[in-house]
């Protein structure tokens, strides 16, 4: 025992020296914080806020949705300390600038694009460069920060040209977490749609079991000012909760008795229920808007209010017999959409299938066929194909439209 003691002592030194390599070249790399990724990301925030596009509902709340994905991943990896996140598969409508004008290979919406990528680097700096990239945008911008990372003496700390590969024992002497295990095993966790119905049904049905009250109450409310403002319906252009949709309806029925007179106008009509003045989406499309017309793959003319009339005409003209072929094709997957909505509804006892907004009727199609292969029951839940994993406020199971399988 007592000859083993410098060697003991030897072995102890050697391990605390490598762990303060290992702190030192840890501090180095993780310089770039979540301002500074907040910052590098400015182009990309400018490309995809919500707030321009204001006449797109359905490309706004994807981006809404993405974006709240988004931010809580870069909050998870500015934490080392907690668990790697999962990899997560974002879709962005990407606004055409003219830093990205020239990469419109796959535009389906001339003035925006979708744009899908999946966050799975672990590290802030990486996540950043992925983003920019993948949304062909310049990161030039962010080189002197990555050379400022990369460093050989910043702060007063030992930096290398390249990451440290340590042997598996430093991980299981140190205690320090495996960086290739963490990420081997985020991406086997990423979700499989059977795995995650099993885990997050009886949380669904929870909430469900609270909302059925209030969904009741929306109903009756919904009739009742229905029938007292004569109109043949009332939406919502945002996916609004239960409990807010009946405070809605219950401040629409406030006024619509203290106006009456006003209310006189839209009778026969749709009512649309929307936080955004229509004066504001108007400006909004003034701004940012293109000013030639466009033909959308479900047969619609969306036309600028700046649109050019005689370009109006000879564009209506020149797309007449596309647009009828698209109109064809979209009525027909919306009766295809509407059976196997049926079919589903059915097989697994669901109380409502339905979708997004930025769901497209083909990928709705997709989605149905490969549910009806699923060994599954959802009796008496509402399921809603969307683009991600998430169980609402209200109870509903969204599940995203292209799932792995």
């Amino acid at each position: 025992m007592i000859r083993g003691e410098p060697l003991l002592r030897r072995f102890r030194a050697l391990s605390r020296l490598c762990i303060e390599i290992g702190n030192q070249h840890v501090r180095c790399v993780r310089t770039f914080s979540v301002t500074d990724a907040i910052n590098a990301l400015r182009p990309f925030y400018l490309a995809v806020h919500p707030d321009f596009f204001g006449q797109h509902p359905r490309e706004r709340e994807m981006n809404e949705n993405s974006l709240k994905k988004l931010n809580n991943h870069l909050q998870c990896l500015q934490h080392p300390g907690h668990r790697a996140p999962q990899p997560t598969k974002l879709t962005f409508y990407v606004r055409e600038t003219a830093g990205n004008a020239g990469a419109a290979q796959g535009m389906n919406t001339p003035g925006f694009r979708a744009v899908s990528f999946t966050l799975q680097t672990q590290d802030l700096l990486g996540t950043v460069v992925n983003i920019l990239k993948s949304c062909c945008l310049s990161i030039d911008h962010i080189q002197d920060s990555k050379a400022a990372v990369d460093s050989p003496h910043q702060n007063g700390s030992i930096s290398f040209s390249r990451p440290i590969k340590w042997d598996k024992t430093y991980y299981t002497f140190t205690g320090y977490r495996d960086p290739e295990e963490e990420l081997d095993s985020s991406r086997q966790l990423e979700p499989i749609l059977g795995m995650w119905l099993n885990k997050n049904v009886s949380l669904a049905l929870k909430r469900l079991s609270v909302s059925l009250p209030l969904r009741e109450d929306l109903k009756n409310l919904k009739t009742k000012l229905c029938e007292q403002l004569e109109v043949t319906d009332i939406r919502w252009r945002k996916s609004w909760g239960i409990a807010h949709r009946c405070s809605q309806l219950h401040s629409l029925s406030r006024f619509a008795q203290q106006n009456s007179a006003i209310l006189h106008n839209i009778k026969g009509g749709s009512r649309k229920s929307t936080m955004k003045s229509q004066n504001q989406h108007e400006l909004l499309d003034k701004r940012v808007g293109s000013s030639a017309p466009t033909l959308l793959k479900t047969g619609q003319l969306r036309v600028p209010i700046t649109c050019d009339p005689s370009a109006l005409q000879w564009f209506i003209l020149s797309h007449t017999q596309t647009a009828r072929t698209y109109l064809r094709k979209e009525e027909e997957l919306k009766i295809q959409q509407e059976k196997l909505i049926k079919v589903c509804i059915e097989q697994f006892f669901l109380k409502r299938l339905y979708k997004e907004q930025s769901v497209s009727s083909e990928q709705m199609v997709e989605s149905c066929k490969r549910l009806l292969e699923e060994p599954t029951e959802l009796p008496r839940m509402h399921l809603c194909i969307s683009h991600f994993y998430s169980v609402l406020q209200d109870g509903d199971l969204c599940i995203p439209w292209d799932w792995k399988q």
